[in-house]
């Protein structure tokens, strides 16, 4: 390897399918090696760059892609000044409502599908106003239900707050808790917690 074992990991920019072969005799093994999704030819290669095996984290570079894929930086970048009341105004600001990242949720869902068929862990993109701690949680909270296992950061301030998103809620441990003992008293693999019916999976997902 011609990196050695002194950093922890490597991340790959613009990550393309024939990158592995390319590094695989550069970085240590002992490296964790990120693939940075972020151009549109990487989410279609995306199954392919990660059934590699080479990575261990898929990474959304969502600044990047919006760039590549030409969308507006901001809603509210239409509204110049003075023009509050002009046609295109009201356009940018009834946009606004739209969840600015919807044009990105194909690309996001396609990276967690590859990364949890193959084993490696899929991050949220960056938020880019660390001076924004409700929008960032807001932002965190989503990538965490729609499946990522954590967040990029860009600020220090960003650390503990992305810690209390993806670390399990009380509730979730106590709901993990009844399960597994609902589970384990009974006798055929089926259970009711909260009058809802649990299973086997949920066992896993509990555990």
């Amino acid at each position: 390897a011609m990196l050695g074992d002194k950093i922890e990991g490597v991340g790959i920019p613009k990550t393309s399918a024939r990158d592995a072969e390319v590094l695989r005799d550069i970085v240590h093994p002992s490296h964790s090696v990120w693939a940075f999704i972020e151009t549109p030819q990487s989410v279609i290669e995306v199954n392919q760059i990660l059934q590699s095996k080479f990575y261990q984290v898929a990474a959304m570079g969502l600044n990047d892609l919006s760039m590549e894929l030409q969308l507006p930086l901001d809603y509210h970048m239409a509204t110049g000044s003075g023009a509050k009341d002009s046609p295109t105004a009201d356009a940018a600001s009834s946009a606004s409502g739209v969840n600015r990242r919807l044009p990105l949720l194909y690309a996001m869902m396609a990276v967690i599908n590859a990364a949890r068929a193959y084993n490696v862990h899929p991050l949220d993109g960056v938020f880019n106003d660390p001076t924004d701690s409700r929008g960032f949680a807001a932002e965190a909270f989503e990538g965490k239900r729609l499946g990522f296992s954590g967040k990029t950061l860009i600020h220090p301030s960003q650390i503990e707050p992305v810690h209390k998103v993806f670390a399990p809620s009380e509730g979730e441990v106590e709901w993990a808790k009844k399960v597994i003992l609902a589970l384990h008293s009974s006798s055929g693999g089926v259970a009711v917690v909260d009058g809802k019916m649990v299973e086997e999976l949920h066992g896993r997902m509990a555990r």
